[in-house]
C-alpha cells in the first residue's frame, strides 16, 4: 500500500513473486511485465541477498525496489503516449537517446520506473517505513547510461511537495519529461 499512498494511483496488476534462492547473490533480477486489455501480469525473479551458513537470504524488505519498479510500469503505462511532441522533439535533436536503451520512449519509461522505485524507497525511509540502507544498485547507474535518475529524484521531491496540485502522479507526469528535453541538445541537422 505504500506505493499506491505516494502515487495516488491504484495499482492493477497480478503479481508473482518468484524467489529463486539458488541464483547467486547479486545477478541481475528478472522481471517481466505482460499487458493485457486492461490490467497487467507482472512476474519477477528475485536472488537472495547473501548466503549465511550455506543458506540462501531473502529478506522481504529487500523485495519492494523491484516491485515498485515494476508497478511504476504498469500505473504510468500509457502517460507517454499522451504527450508524442516531447518524444518526437526529442528524436529530432537526436535520434537515439544517451541512456542504455535504444528508443527514447524505452529510455523515458525506464528512467521514470527506476526514478519511481528508487525515489520511494527513500521516501518510505524518510517517513519511518521498513526500508534498510540504500536502493539496489544506486551508485552505478547513472554511469551506466541513466543519466537522467537523478532529475528524475528531484523532480519526484517537488511531487511529494505539493500534492495539492498533483494529486496522483499522473497529473505530474509531464513534469518527469523536462529532464530529458534538457539533456537532448541542440537539433539535428
Amino acid at each position: 500500500r505504500i506505493y499506491e499512498e505516494y502515487t495516488g494511483l491504484p495499482v492493477d496488476a497480478d503479481y508473482e513473486l518468484i524467489l529463486a534462492s539458488l541464483i547467486p547473490p547479486g545477478t541481475d533480477v528478472l522481471a517481466n511485465t505482460i499487458a493485457y486489455e486492461k490490467s497487467f501480469r507482472i512476474t519477477t525473479v528475485v536472488d537472495a541477498m547473501r548466503v549465511e551458513n550455506d543458506a540462501p537470504v531473502l529478506e522481504s524488505w529487500n523485495l519492494r525496489w523491484p516491485i515498485w519498479h515494476e508497478l511504476g510500469h504498469t500505473t504510468l503505462e500509457g502517460e507517454l503516449d499522451r504527450y508524442p511532441e516531447r518524444v518526437a522533439a526529442l528524436e529530432a535533436r537526436t535520434l537515439t537517446p544517451r541512456c542504455s536503451f535504444p528508443t527514447w520512449q524505452r529510455c523515458i519509461r525506464e528512467h521514470v520506473a527506476m526514478g519511481i522505485a528508487d525515489r520511494l524507497w527513500e521516501w518510505a525511509r524518510e517517513n519511518g517505513r521498513e526500508t534498510r540502507g540504500d536502493s539496489p544498485d544506486r551508485d552505478t547507474r547513472e554511469t551506466d547510461g541513466m543519466h537522467q535518475l537523478s532529475a528524475i529524484k528531484k523532480a519526484l521531491k517537488e511531487y511529494e511537495s505539493d500534492r495539492k496540485r498533483y494529486p496522483t502522479l499522473r497529473e505530474f507526469y509531464p513534469r518527469l519529461l523536462e529532464p530529458f528535453s534538457e539533456s537532448a541538445g541542440a537539433p539535428r541537422k
